[in-house]
């Protein structure tokens, strides 16, 4: 596959993942990880650590891109979490 020498291809492997759909505030934002976080602990999972894994963060800002916008200034967020566990 080609890509555009500015680009760098990252492989994401097959891994399990725990998942949460995120859609709040900058408020909310604050606490949403560790909310996560807890639940994973309560749960019996662990956030896997290991080298090259990796958190995935999907945005649904449509058709805005949320990188051309400084953090700042969104009040209002809507994407997946998504945390490799073990």
């Amino acid at each position: 596959m080609e890509i555009p020498a500015s680009f760098e291809h990252v492989e994401v492997p097959e891994r399990e993942y725990a998942v949460t759909r995120f859609q709040g505030d900058r408020e909310r934002l604050n606490t949403i990880y560790d909310d996560l976080f807890d639940w994973l602990d309560h749960n019996g999972y662990e956030r896997n650590t290991a080298e090259g894994v990796y958190w995935i963060e999907s945005n649904r800002l449509k058709p805005v891109n949320p990188f051309d916008i400084p953090s700042e200034e969104i009040q209002n967020f809507d994407y997946d979490i998504a945390i490799a566990i073990v």
